[in-house]
């Protein structure tokens, strides 16, 4: 039996929560200059953020099927926690 060896999942979790610490901090800052302001970037850079993800990962190679969806798991769920955890979504 194979084993299944996950290489850089940690990195793709620590890009998300990067990316997704930024994005809160900034929608904080334009809610904080104009309170009255309508302006989210919560859903509209998840969105982004995945279609970058999946195109980022299909452009390696996708024998690793497993450790690509690992890594797409990992780097898009830690975005959209830290986005959560910043009040941006």
């Amino acid at each position: 039996m194979k084993k299944i060896r996950l290489t850089n999942t940690w990195k793709h979790a620590a890009v998300g929560i990067a990316v997704g610490a930024i994005v809160s901090l900034t929608q904080m800052l334009i809610h904080w200059i104009d309170s009255d302001a309508i302006f989210e970037l919560g859903w509209f850079s998840a969105c982004v953020f995945v279609i970058l993800a999946i195109a980022w990962e299909s452009s390696q190679v996708w024998k690793r099927w497993l450790d690509s969806a690992v890594d797409l798991i990992a780097g898009i769920g830690s975005f959209l926690l830290a986005l959560w955890a910043g009040g941006a979504i």
